[in-house]
């Protein structure tokens, strides 16, 4: 008796030490994994450049990801109210060229302040022309460049030059299917005027 009393003393204590306890549970931000991702392009609208881990709760820094199947999104924080976005859907994603904006969406938004509505509208831009070529989809890994024109979507006639386009998309960069808030909210308007053209 005096054994299997210990024994089961024994058992709480152990039980005790290896429980994590009674502390509040928090959301945590996924572990990133794999490679990171990049995604940069220069414009007459401004150059853009985004490199890191893809994360939900990102305040600042830069990363790019698969948002869904077909669709890259990329972002660059320089501060609270000073971010950069840029949004990609594809028709197809395999290997082969796309021509831009029949099969192949781009947009984007530089240097805004996601609070101010106007900003973000009036320096939103749109690809009218050229194309994507993705290189290499396999293996997690999604590779491609791109080249053409643009425009503000506010004004059409306000054209520009998209230049040395490139993405190096890894499968273990991106969150399926979310963006860190701020981002999220230009990323929508901009798939808005995407779906508008």
């Amino acid at each position: 008796m005096k054994r299997t009393t210990m024994l089961f003393c024994f058992c709480i204590l152990i039980a005790g030490v290896m429980s994590p306890g009674c502390k509040e549970d928090s959301p945590s931000e996924p572990t990133p994994t794999g490679p990171t991702g990049s995604f940069s392009f220069n414009s007459d609208s401004g150059n853009f450049s985004s490199s890191g881990t893809y994360s939900l709760s990102a305040t600042s820094g830069s990363g790019a990801g698969w948002l869904n199947s077909n669709t890259i999104a990329a972002y660059s924080i320089s501060s609270a109210t000073n971010l950069s976005v840029v949004v990609m859907m594809f028709s197809n994603t395999a290997v082969g060229t796309y021509q831009f904006p029949a099969q192949v969406s781009l947009a984007w938004s530089l240097n805004v302040n996601p609070t101010d509505t106007a900003s973000v509208r009036a320096r939103a831009c749109t690809a009218t022309g050229g194309s994507a070529t993705i290189t290499t989809n396999a293996g997690g890994i999604a590779q491609g460049s791109f080249s053409g024109t643009g425009a503000f979507a506010r004004n059409p006639s306000q054209t520009m030059n998209i230049t040395n386009g490139a993405f190096d998309i890894r499968s273990g960069t991106g969150k399926t299917g979310g963006l860190p808030s701020d981002v999220d909210r230009i990323a929508s308007r901009l798939v808005q005027n995407m779906e508008r053209r």
